[in-house]
C-alpha cells in the first residue's frame, strides 16, 4: 500500500472520528441543556409554591411615618435622604376607575398622586391590577419609599437599613420587592451594600429599564453575615456613593431561610 493510501484512510478514519465526538458532543450539550431546563423548571415550580415565611421588616407598608420629615418610622439611612410617596407617583400603581381623569398624565415617568397615570377601565397596572396600596377593589393603604443622594465619594455609606419585625439567626435571606431607578446606575442589596462603594448582588438600571414602566421585580436569595438582627447592616439597600441617585421602593419583604443556623424569635 502507497503512502498515499495511507495518508487518505487515515484522514478518512480522522474525519470519521470527528463526525462522532461532534456527534456526541451536541448529544451531550442538549442533554445538559434539558437538565438545567428541569432544573429551572422546579426551581420556578419550588419558588411558586412555597409558603412565604413573616416579614421580617417591620413596617413594609410605611403607613407609620414621622409627620414632619415623612421618614418611615423604624426606616434609618446615610449618604442618602428618604421620605414616604404616595403608590401613584412614578406609575407604581394608578388610580381604579373607568376613565381617565381630567388631571392623569400620559407618561408614568410625571405621574404624581395628584397626576397619575391611568393604565384602563378598572385597571390599577400590572404590579396590583385590582387592589393597589392607594385604592381598588380589595385595595390596603400603604406607601412608597423615594430614596435620593447626591454624588460623594468622601462618604462612607449610600445605605437605607430596615427595621426588624423578629430577631431571626440566618446566613440566608430571601429578599423581594419592587424597585424603580430614576437615576443613578445600579441598587445593590446585602450585607454593607453601598459600604464604600460596595455593590454586592447589584442589579443595573439598564437591567431594571426593561420592566414594564421601568418598575423592576427583585427575587433575590442572598448570603448575608450571621447575626440576629435585620435592622443592622446584613440585609440593607445600597446605591452608589459617586453618582445621582433617585429611586423608588415598595413592598419591600424578606424572609429568613431554612440553613444550619437559622432560628427566629
Amino acid at each position: 500500500m502507497s503512502l498515499e493510501s495511507n495518508i487518505a484512510e487515515l484522514v478518512q478514519a480522522s474525519n470519521a472520528l470527528t463526525g462522532t465526538v461532534n456527534g456526541k458532543i451536541v448529544d451531550i450539550d442538549n442533554k445538559v441543556a434539558a437538565k438545567i431546563n428541569d432544573l429551572d423548571a422546579w426551581k420556578n415550580g419550588a419558588y411558586s409554591a412555597s409558603m412565604l415565611g413573616p416579614n421580617l421588616i417591620k413596617n413594609p407598608l410605611m403607613n407609620d411615618y414621622d409627620p414632619a420629615t415623612l421618614v418611615p418610622v423604624g426606616y434609618s439611612y446615610s449618604g442618602c435622604a428618604i421620605q414616604v410617596a404616595h403608590p401613584f407617583t412614578k406609575g407604581f400603581e394608578g388610580p381604579y376607575i373607568a376613565t381617565a381623569p381630567i388631571d392623569s398624565v400620559s407618561d408614568s415617568n410625571q405621574a404624581t398622586e395628584q397626576n397619575p397615570y391611568w393604565y384602563g377601565v378598572y385597571n390599577k397596572g400590572p404590579r396590583l391590577a385590582r387592589g393597589g396600596l392607594a385604592d381598588g377593589w380589595g385595595g390596603i393603604s400603604g406607601k412608597i419609599l423615594k430614596i435620593t443622594a447626591k454624588p460623594d465619594v468622601t462618604k462612607d455609606w449610600c445605605t437605607v437599613w430596615f427595621p426588624a419585625a423578629h430577631a431571626a439567626f440566618s446566613n440566608m435571606v430571601r429578599f423581594k420587592g419592587w424597585i424603580k431607578l430614576a437615576k443613578g446606575s445600579a441598587f445593590s442589596l446585602g450585607t454593607d451594600a453601598g459600604h464604600r462603594g460596595s455593590m454586592s448582588y447589584a442589579t443595573r438600571r439598564i437591567d431594571t429599564e426593561k420592566a414594564p414602566q421601568g418598575w423592576f421585580h427583585f427575587d433575590t436569595v442572598l448570603a448575608i453575615s450571621d447575626c440576629g438582627s435585620m435592622s443592622a447592616a446584613a440585609c440593607v439597600l445600597g446605591f452608589p456613593r459617586d453618582e445621582e441617585i433617585e429611586a423608588y421602593l415598595a413592598l419591600p419583604y424578606v424572609a429568613a431561610l431554612t440553613s444550619d443556623k437559622g432560628m427566629m424569635e
